[in-house]
């Protein structure tokens, strides 16, 4: 489908557009970071796809993720990343960890098989997604198959964004059956002068089609300047919300999960026990296997309400998503403080995290597989049951010799 060119000062109100789904306007705070490589001696396909292996689970493990989206641009030597966090810290912190995970991951990598051409991050302003989705349209981004975006450099420092977002272009856009979702940005920090838009669509000729209306419409704009212009394939697209579109908590995890049936007896007994309490937004869990409770002697039936809570609580960090990278194995910083006040200590070989120790524990909890994200935490598989100390007072409510 062709569009019609119209200038871009051709604007809507904000209201206006409510009913094309507007969850997010100036001052939110959902954070947009894009960056753009140019990769050699891989295929683009072979070089996302082992991107998306590595940070798609690290990405989603952070504080206030949102999505992480990977694009094959025109260009088949760059490629295209997104990812948006609920806040501009949390933005931030998952970009340190990422720069310090980067050293391990990219040891498999050639000293010139990725350059960075270009980095961006920014305030999104205006998130309109298809009006017979999700009406929270971040929250529940789903990114099409095909992407444009454009980066520019704002000549007007206090050009209107609220008119740039509204605009023709996107009441065109939304117009089409196959339009997906579109999004704009404010620069900030050493990107305050620029802006970055993308929109994305299910079908390819209506992108590139898309991607002409913007263009030509800023040749009519005479406060934009064109950094770069980006058309491409969305390889991998990954949200909070887990790939069936619902959020799986870490109770749905322990509740789902098929070697973990006797912890969830043990997560159900404290659960529902008098004197439970709820005392985090986050978790990380690290959930004995049916085999680690069976060896441990534990009768759950038999274990006090009181035990049963603190034994739960023994297995769990509270407002904390822990994963392999955030384990200290140096000596004196590897003691973690679990919910019931106790603390295991991470044990490592080679200076990689291998299990957790309680100090009723002859040998290390050995973690089993890859760590499970959620969308309020993590569970990671160990094949004991965590011990304190058999001088903690709750340890006898265990029934254990």
């Amino acid at each position: 489908m062709a569009f019609a060119v119209t200038s871009s000062v051709t604007t809507t109100t904000v209201d206006a557009a409510r009913d094309q789904c507007l969850p997010i306007m100036e001052g939110d705070d959902a954070v947009l970071a894009a960056r753009l490589y140019q990769i050699s001696d891989v295929s683009a396909d072979e070089y996302l796809a082992n991107d998306d292996a590595y940070y798609t689970p690290f990405y989603s493990s952070q504080p206030g993720f949102i999505s992480y989206t990977g694009v094959i641009t025109q260009d088949p030597d760059v490629v295209l990343f997104l990812t948006i966090f609920d806040t501009e810290e949390n933005s931030a912190a998952a970009y340190v960890a990422a720069k310090e995970s980067h050293a391990d991951y990219s040891d498999g990598l050639s000293d010139d098989q990725e350059t960075l051409l270009q980095n961006y991050y920014g305030v999104i302003s205006f998130t309109g997604d298809d009006p017979h989705g999700d009406i929270n349209c971040v929250k529940g981004f789903d990114v099409g198959d095909y992407l444009s975006a454009r980066m520019f450099y704002k000549l007007v420092a206090d050009r209107p964004q609220a008119a740039a977002a509204v605009s023709g272009n996107y009441i065109a856009w939304t117009a089409v059956e196959s339009f997906d979702s579109y999004s704009a940005s404010s620069g900030m920090g050493e990107y305050v002068d620029n802006d970055f838009y993308f929109e994305t669509f299910n079908d390819e000729d209506d992108s590139t089609d898309a991607n002409q209306l913007a263009l030509q419409n800023t040749n009519l704009d005479p406060t934009a300047s064109l950094i770069y212009n980006v058309v491409g394939q969305v390889v991998f697209d990954s949200d909070h919300s887990g790939a069936d579109g619902e959020c799986e908590s870490v109770a749905d995890i322990i509740r789902s999960n098929p070697n973990l049936s006797h912890f969830e007896d043990i997560y159900e007994a404290a659960t529902n026990a008098e004197g439970y309490y709820i005392g985090a937004d986050t978790w990380t869990v690290f959930a004995p296997t049916d085999e680690a409770v069976e060896n441990s002697g534990l009768v759950i039936d038999d274990v006090s309400d009181y035990s049963a809570i603190r034994l739960l609580l023994f297995h769990e960090v509270k407002d904390q998503i822990l994963t392999m990278s955030d384990l200290n194995c140096d000596a004196g910083d590897n003691l973690i403080e679990m919910g019931s006040g106790q603390a295991t200590r991470t044990i490592c070989s080679k200076d990689i995290p291998i299990g957790q120790k309680g100090g009723g524990n002859d040998t290390p909890a050995y973690f089993v597989s890859d760590p499970i994200v959620g969308c309020n935490g993590v569970v990671q598989m160990v094949d004991q049951v965590l011990l304190p100390p058999s001088t903690v007072g709750w340890y006898s409510g265990l029934g254990l010799e």
